[in-house]
This record gives C-alpha cells, structure tokens and sequence, in this order.
C-alpha cells in the first residue's frame, strides 16, 4: 500500500483531498489533511426529506504553532479560522444514496485557504 499524497496548493485555490491526504498551503505556512467524515446525514441522493442533513469531516491542520483537529460541516461550520486565513469547506461528494452511505475511503473533500 503507497502513502498518502501530499499535494501543494496556493491560497485563494480550491483543492480537492480523498480521505488520508494532505495538502501543503504555500503562503499560509499550513497543511491540512482529510482525517475522516465523522457524520453524514445527507438527505440521500434521490429522495426527498424535510431536512437536507450535514456531514461532517475531521481534519488535522499543522502550522508552525503546532497542529490541531477541526471539525467542518456541510451546514452551518462551513469554515474556521487559520492564522490570517479561512480554511473553508465548499463541498464533499459523493452524497449517500437511498439505502446506502459511501465507503469512507471514497469521500472526496473540496477545500480552500482562502483570504478574510
């Protein structure tokens, strides 16, 4: 089994990180890794519900300062400080179906270190 990517993006830039991988933030002085999805109660794919649900990731983000865990949500914590940043979750796929939740290892976090 091959270790995880480790990927180098740039503030300001949306980047995308499977469950495992990790990102280097040039300009920030940061890495952020996808941990896991701790929650999903997504409305599933195909359905209709009176709620639309939320999921929820884990991440470790590392900076000079040391390294802390963050939870996001698809809801209502989108985003959390970082230094002179926001790290900001914009989108998490793919979303459950009827009957089914993903496999944890095929979430795929869409993300930005983005300027206030």
């Amino acid at each position: 089994m091959s270790a995880p990517a480790t990927y180098s993006v740039t503030v300001g830039n949306a980047f995308r990180l499977h469950v495992g991988e990790s990102a280097l933030i040039g300009g920030a002085s940061a890495t952020v890794a996808f941990r896991s999805v701790t929650n999903d109660s997504r409305c599933p794919s195909g359905t209709q519900c009176v709620q639309a649900g939320a999921a929820t990731v884990a991440l470790d983000v590392a900076t000079p300062r040391g390294t802390s865990s963050v939870t996001l949500d698809t809801d209502t914590r989108k985003e959390t400080p970082l230094g002179s940043f926001i790290l900001r979750l914009s989108s998490l796929t793919p979303s459950p179906a009827a009957g089914s939740n993903p496999a944890p290892s095929s979430y795929v976090a869409t993300l930005c270190v983005c300027r206030e």
